[in-house]
């Protein structure tokens, strides 16, 4: 039941507050506490919106009881900036102490003191998370990458002179006083504000947010580098190379497949390989995927093949696969 779920993720966090001391932690991936981040899908029986209650129910308790930061993040968010779980985790552990002095970083629950031990949460309500893989014929980690900030909806830095193929060949193009390329097109504000009313209105997306989740100061843009939204909204992706497979690949998270299927992703990642001389070997799924997903790309590949899609469930299943 809902309730069970919320007492047992709330047990789960006090359990990692006393088994995991921060003060010791040293880790690849991106983290902030001993329980990083807790999220609440709706897979069966439950609405977004029960999961957001349950998101602020089990915040609360956490952050009143166990004494740890708490941060509302996706669909549970207070904050618009706060949506975004990179920008949320901004600085990691580390930055902790420096963040909970400032009052915009408020935690939406529990002291604003930095908690040595556990860290701060991030808890919220989101739809399915995809973790895909798609591996190149490469080892060349730069290639990867290079496709990664094409395809991800946070995009990349402009660049220009020696783009073609490797874009990431090209010299940066910054922002200095009096101009203020945009990263889409050939338009030049003269003032930041005149361009962040460009891309908002031709290109339809914030500047402000985009340079901020890139970490850059959008309150003094002099210096920093153009930044360039990628093609696909809801897709993070980096590139890097795996010793395993002794092949490069880029790595891709999915945050909602109804706005962007991981399919249509995937046959981009084709194009965008060819174009440097490269080919997509072989994909792999990381954990477990909604059924509509998995159905809607077998539907596609058959009519791609020129085939019925009205064939039995587990062959539509099979040419995704």
């Amino acid at each position: 039941s809902p309730a069970a779920v919320e007492e047992a993720a709330y047990r789960a966090i006090k359990k990692a507050a006393e088994l995991i001391d921060m003060r010791r932690h040293k880790g690849a991936h991106p983290r902030m506490g001993a329980t990083d981040v807790c999220p609440f899908v709706p897979v069966s029986g439950v609405s977004m919106d029960d999961c957001v209650a349950i998101s602020q129910s089990v915040g609360k308790r956490v952050g009143e009881t166990l004494g740890i930061p708490v941060y509302l993040y996706e669909a549970s968010a207070r904050k618009p900036e706060w949506q975004s779980l990179a920008n949320v985790r901004a600085g990691e552990y580390e930055a902790l102490p420096k963040k909970l002095k400032d009052p915009e970083w408020r935690p939406d629950f529990g002291p604003a003191e930095f908690n040595p031990r556990a860290g701060a949460t991030a808890i919220g309500a989101r739809e399915f998370l995809i973790a895909y893989n798609i591996n190149l014929n490469t080892k060349d980690k730069q290639l990867a990458m290079d496709i990664a900030f094409e395809l991800r909806e946070k995009g990349r830095s402009v660049r220009t002179g020696d783009i073609d193929p490797v874009y990431m060949n090209g010299d940066l193009v910054k922002y200095r006083d009096g101009h203020y390329p945009c990263g889409d097109c050939d338009f030049v504000g003269q003032t930041f504000a005149e361009t962040c009313n460009h891309t908002r209105q031709v290109h339809d997306y914030d500047l402000v947010a985009l340079m901020k989740a890139h970490d850059s100061d959008p309150d003094k843009p002099e210096g920093w580098s153009v930044k360039q939204p990628g093609k696909f909204k809801q897709v993070r992706a980096i590139g890097w190379y795996v010793d395993e497979y002794k092949r490069a690949q880029i790595t891709i998270n999915f945050t909602n497949y109804k706005v962007t299927p991981p399919h249509i992703v995937v046959e981009a990642a084709r194009e965008m390989a060819a174009r440097r001389g490269l080919v997509v070997t072989g994909c792999e799924v990381v954990g477990l995927v909604p059924f509509p997903w998995i159905y809607e790309a077998g539907q596609y590949y058959l009519r791609q093949q020129g085939k019925s899609a009205g064939v039995p469930v587990m062959d539509v299943i099979e040419t995704a696969v």
